[in-house]
């Protein structure tokens, strides 16, 4: 006799096939799941129907951007997931940008005073 599943929810924080291509992994059991497998695996996390979520859906690759889904109350919610790698190199990248940007902001400071 096969066993009844009684609650359809199961976390999947320990699945290692999230970033398989051609892989459907099922949803995570709720949010905090979601959060704890993004930080094991040093993954950012973005949520459906937000501004980060649509630039990294477009500007990334399948392989690179793994949406997976999320139980909620209300039904399943989407987030995807990056490697943190991506937005360290953006940061890196635009360091001397944001450096001449202070550099700037002192110097009309001193010439106010």
């Amino acid at each position: 006799m096969k066993p009844k599943i009684t609650h359809r929810r199961r976390a999947l924080a320990d699945d290692e096939s999230a970033f398989r291509p051609g892989a459907s992994p099922r949803p995570f059991e709720d949010a905090e799941a979601a959060y704890d497998f993004a930080q094991a695996h040093d993954l950012n996390l973005v949520w459906e129907r937000t501004r980060a979520f649509e630039k990294r859906s477009r500007t990334l690759p399948p392989d690179q951007f793994q949406r997976r889904g999320v139980l909620t109350g209300r039904g399943v919610t989407v987030c995807g997931f990056f490697s943190k790698q991506i937005t360290r190199a953006e940061k890196d990248a635009d360091q001397a940008r944001r450096d001449r940007i202070l550099a700037e902001r002192k110097a009309r400071r001193g010439a106010c005073d």
